[in-house]
């Protein structure tokens, strides 16, 4: 059967699900195949394509299965951090095994071989060249080297802390360049992937919540647990242009609640002793500390959206200061955007996307979409 032309195989993936198909490294269902027993299984439910890794389960998945398959090879190299399809030799093999798609890190790392040269290489091959990456400059690199199409696959994972959940910014970013981008990484709930989709995915690739059984039992078995176990209750604060609320909050139940009139002078002398005495006797029954304030909050930095309400001094450093007073972990927003993660969380949008609103002296809102609040 002739090979379809990258075109053809990037239209058949647009607006479609690519299954990875990557069981935990030595488990039991590392086989090759479990592998086309997945491989099948996904495209019997509707899959638009499938990412496999190893040469020999390519080879297995592509004889067993019509849709595309994007391949990789890892390795754990002793003098480089890049681990997927990182040699020449590994584009040739794959291609040799029928991979429609042949993607590589395309990070900007040490490597034994130049990312741009692994691309060229697929393309020479007449495969589609798919760039993993994990920054828009990379991207942008990776497409000027002749990539076809970008994933946003090793975002989170070149730091020293990978983060909860997908990277939808980037994606949005990555839209916006000359070529398709696919959603990959940490991709484990439907919301997730439909979000990545409005952000300009052309494809979303899920593998952990799909392949990775032990993954997934491991994430209800936390949650079970942590529902299951009491929680250790919040300090949370909300500072109103009239009046500032203190309470100790644990999940929908308020165990204790103090109110006092606003101190206008934000920031003046004794401003953040007024807040910690607000809360005196409940040192040790909180382990962090939340806090929902009116006007404009950045990376924990609040100023005045209406000054009239409240004369916030320019990026004051709210959440620095109540971190040093407190000695625990200070998230701060604005309040509107509080109360819809609170009516998503515990209210009449639990559990599905919203938009909140409020009107008041003003008009606030929020909106809680693929489970996150959208911050700004």
């Amino acid at each position: 059967m002739p090979q379809p032309s990258p075109s053809e195989v990037i239209a058949r993936l647009r607006g479609g699900l690519v299954v990875s198909c990557q069981p935990v490294p030595g488990g039991p269902l590392d086989t090759v195949e479990a592998i086309v027993a997945y491989a099948r299984a996904a495209a019997a439910a509707g899959a638009a394509g499938l990412r496999i890794e190893g040469v020999a389960n390519v080879v297995a998945v592509v004889r067993a299965c019509p849709l595309p398959v994007i391949g990789i090879v890892k390795r754990d190299l002793d003098d480089s951090p890049v681990r997927i399809t990182p040699f020449l030799e590994d584009v040739a093999a794959l291609v040799d095994a029928g991979a429609a798609i042949v993607a590589v890190d395309a990070t900007d790392r040490p490597r034994p071989v130049p990312a741009a040269r692994l691309i060229a290489a697929i393309r020479e091959r007449g495969r589609v060249a798919m760039a993993d990456i994990s920054t828009e400059a990379e991207a942008r690199t990776a497409i000027l080297a002749g990539a076809d199409v970008c994933g946003t696959t090793m975002s989170g994972y070149t730091g020293p802390v990978t983060p909860p959940g997908p990277d939808l910014a980037l994606v949005a970013r990555c839209a916006a360049l000359a070529v398709p981008v696919l959603a990959e990484g940490r991709y484990n709930a439907p919301a997730a992937a439909a979000a990545a989709i409005r952000a300009g995915a052309a494809a979303v690739v899920v593998g952990s919540a799909i392949t990775r059984p032990e993954h997934v039992t491991g994430w209800f078995r936390a949650a079970i647990a942590a529902a299951a176990s009491p929680a250790t209750p919040v300090l949370t604060f909300d500072i109103g242009g009239t009046k500032t609320l203190a309470a100790l909050v644990r999940g929908r139940e308020v165990l204790d609640r103090r109110t006092v009139a606003t101190d206008r002078a934000i920031g003046g002398p004794g401003w953040t002793g007024g807040l910690a005495a607000l809360a005196d006797g409940w040192q040790g029954r909180y382990g962090r500390v939340a806090v929902a304030v009116t006007g404009v909050v950045r990376d924990g930095a609040w100023s005045a959206l209406n000054p009239g309400t409240l004369a916030i001094p320019a990026n004051f450093p709210l959440a620095s200061r109540l971190a040093h007073a407190f000695e625990a972990p200070v998230e701060v927003v604005n309040d509107a955007q509080a109360a819809a993660w609170g009516e998503y969380r515990f209210g009449a949008g639990r559990g599905r996307d919203m938009v909140f609103l409020t009107v008041s002296s003003g008009i606030g809102g929020g909106v809680v979409a693929g489970g996150r609040l959208l911050r700004g």
